[in-house]
């Protein structure tokens, strides 16, 4: 299912309210409840169960009370986590699905691994020189819709606080093929390559080297999904998910 932005933000209003309203109904409630002298009739058991009550209702209205921030906290970081939550499922469901490769090949008859591999040889170190430079524009045409706007929200990130993710020195190694699947109308091609980088960031006020060493090579790992749509052989493949980590 598509996620919808306002459906979202709805929902974020809708238990923000509850949340709130629930906390001022039950402290107006508590307030003009009971355990007053007039159903104690100045009974010591009586004056024992009203301080209890009391003690019970004001730690609720305590909690509630700071649940209500931490509530939007927890909505905001799942909405800023919304695109990797989704394609973490989306990947998941795909996989569940994953054939061997070889198989491909009877579904379509020109079908080329080599072919594949040069596209992603060639096209890694694009991405990472358009990451650099903050613009993503020009290789749109090589990844899916959803996967560039996701994309595209995390350098914002970047030109936001003005930062540059610096990638050089790159030495491509090894890929193969893990499998593919076809779910949704789609056929996916599922990949995992390894590299050496040079990686730091910097901040673009001041120069100053905020992550990483520009000395140093680290080695790092990807996997990377592709998709077309099913029995449109002539179609290029497209990047719908990509990540990679440290080794």
């Amino acid at each position: 299912m598509k996620f919808n932005r306002k459906i979202f933000i709805g929902i974020l209003i809708f238990m923000t309210l509850i949340i709130i309203g629930s906390a001022y109904a039950d402290f107006g409630g508590f307030s003009g409840g009971g355990g007053s002298s007039s159903h104690s009739s100045g009974s010591s058991g009586g004056r024992l169960r009203s301080r209890m009550h009391h003690g019970r209702s004001s730690f609720l209205e305590d909690f509630k009370v700071a649940l209500m921030p931490a509530s939007l906290g927890v909505l905001y970081i799942l909405y800023v986590l919304k695109d990797g939550i989704k394609n973490s499922i989306s990947r998941k469901r795909r996989l569940s699905k994953i054939k061997p490769i070889e198989e491909y090949h009877g579904v379509d008859l020109t079908f080329n691994e080599e072919k594949i591999k040069t596209f992603i040889r060639d096209l890694y170190p694009k991405l990472q020189e358009a990451w650099q430079y903050k613009s993503i524009n020009s290789l749109s045409e090589y990844m899916t819709e959803d996967f560039f706007e996701s994309m595209n929200r995390r350098l914002d990130d970047y030109r936001k606080n003005n930062r540059t993710d610096h990638t050089e020195g790159i030495e491509f190694q090894n890929i193969e093929f893990k499998g593919w699947s076809d779910t949704g109308g789609n056929d996916y091609l599922f990949l995992e390559f390894g590299t050496k980088i040079i990686s730091y960031i910097v901040d673009d006020l001041t120069g100053e080297i905020k992550s990483g060493d520009k000395n140093q090579h680290i080695s790092m790992r990807y996997e990377i999904d592709l998709v077309r749509k099913a029995g449109n052989f002539s179609e290029g493949w497209k990047i719908c998910d990509m990540s990679g980590y440290k080794v």
